[in-house]
């Protein structure tokens, strides 16, 4: 092959390979404890700390795992244990107009701290679960799927909206809304997200869980329960249906 052949090959290669072999990654996990499966089309790899995650992958834990994932626009998702966590798409830009997070939460729970997307347009940071769409206008929330699929979201930062086919609510710093089917609204509830949470092994202890705090023991406007979830009653929350 010539000089000016191989230029040529290698120019087409280049062109014509798939773009998720030249894209960045989408975030790093920060740490991983207990079984956690990474998996990436047809592929699966044990969850580990320093592992490279791209859009599309999954993240699957176990009853006794657990995982914090921090993305390329500063944003966070700790992953609860027996949990699913899709990451559909992703795209750091940092353009509004071509920025996107979109999630979804296929069981157990999670708590997200969001990042620069969000920030920068909050219209394109989205979760999804079986039922309801959580969008956010502010920076911190959790999600909580029930086995028998009620999911139940709480604000802790600012203010997020928790949506159905019905329509949306909207929720503030400590305020909470429980999702029973995608057809029903959002109703408000006195009743924190129950997520069961496993011992950390002494290897990682709270300092080394990241700038996020995975398992906080206390939301941000003083409601306390078991990790900060639990069954806390909030006061001036007695139910009832918002449109906004």
């Amino acid at each position: 092959m010539t000089p000016s052949s191989t230029t040529r090959w290698l120019l087409t290669w280049v062109l014509l390979a798939p773009a998720a072999a030249w894209a960045a990654p989408a975030g790093v996990m920060q740490f991983a404890a207990g079984p956690v499966q990474v998996q990436r089309g047809q592929d699966a790899q044990p969850g580990r700390k320093g592992l490279e995650l791209q859009a599309q992958d999954i993240v699957s834990t176990g009853a006794q795992g657990q995982a914090q994932i921090r993305f390329s626009d500063g944003g966070l998702v700790a992953v609860y244990a027996n949990s699913e966590f899709a990451l559909a798409s992703y795209a750091d830009t940092g353009e509004p107009t071509s920025d996107q997070f979109a999630a979804k939460l296929l069981s157990g729970g999670l708590r997200a701290i969001t990042g620069l997307i969000g920030k920068r347009d909050p219209k394109n940071y989205k979760i999804t679960t079986p039922t309801a769409v959580v969008g956010i206008r502010g920076s911190a929330f959790r999600i909580a799927i029930a086995p028998n699929g009620v999911v139940t979201v709480a604000g802790e930062q600012d203010s997020i909206e928790v949506c159905t086919d019905a329509g949306c609510v909207g929720l503030r710093a400590g305020e909470v809304a429980q999702v029973d089917g995608s057809s029903g609204w959002p109703l408000r509830s006195n009743t924190l997200p129950e997520v069961p949470q496993p011992s950390l092994p002494p290897s990682y202890e709270a300092r080394e869980l990241g700038e996020m705090g995975v398992f906080p023991t206390q939301l941000t406007n003083g409601v306390s329960g078991q990790n900060g979830f639990g069954s806390s009653a909030i006061p001036g929350q007695e139910g009832g249906v918002s449109g906004g």
